[in-house]
């Protein structure tokens, strides 16, 4: 189970594009009635998502929508907001947080290797490592969709 509220991330989304029920329909084959039941019932159908996650170019919802069919956690929608731009500079990222996380790695079989390893210390390596994931996530994301190739073709 996640935490990520796939239908603000959904509103939020509306916003940041600027659009409307009709655009929403537009690219999942509903009527505009269809999307504004669903906005009235704060629920899209999950079958949905994938669809309009890779009709709008909006990493923070095309990444939500893989956090939230899969089970990751929404901490890596906020690895978005320590790196913005282009490829290069979200390739970048991607590659410091690869770093601190092969520190984490090592640290974490030296604190496991103890008898009596300090779980706050564990997590805190835990947490290096997820946040490695949510970037390489977030660069696959945004890389593929700037290639026109569709997030279900990956995964």
């Amino acid at each position: 189970m996640n935490n990520v509220n796939i239908y603000q991330e959904f509103e939020d989304m509306m916003k940041r594009q600027d659009l409307n029920n009709a655009d929403i329909a537009a690219v999942t084959g509903v009527s505009r009635s269809a999307v504004k039941d669903w906005r009235k019932a704060r629920k899209i159908e999950d079958k949905r998502l994938f669809q309009i996650a890779n009709a709008f170019d909006d990493e923070r919802f095309s990444l939500a929508v893989v956090c939230y069919s899969y089970g990751y956690q929404a901490i890596f929608l906020n690895m978005l907001d320590r790196y913005r731009g282009d490829d290069l500079s979200l390739l970048i990222g991607t590659q410091k947080e690869d770093l601190d996380s092969d520190s984490a790695i090592k640290g974490l079989i030296e604190e496991l290797s103890k008898k009596n390893p300090d779980k706050s210390i564990v997590k805190g390596y835990l947490k290096q490592i997820i946040e490695t994931i949510g970037m390489m996530l977030s660069s696959v994301k945004k890389i593929a969709t700037e290639q026109n190739i569709p997030v279900q073709q990956i995964f």
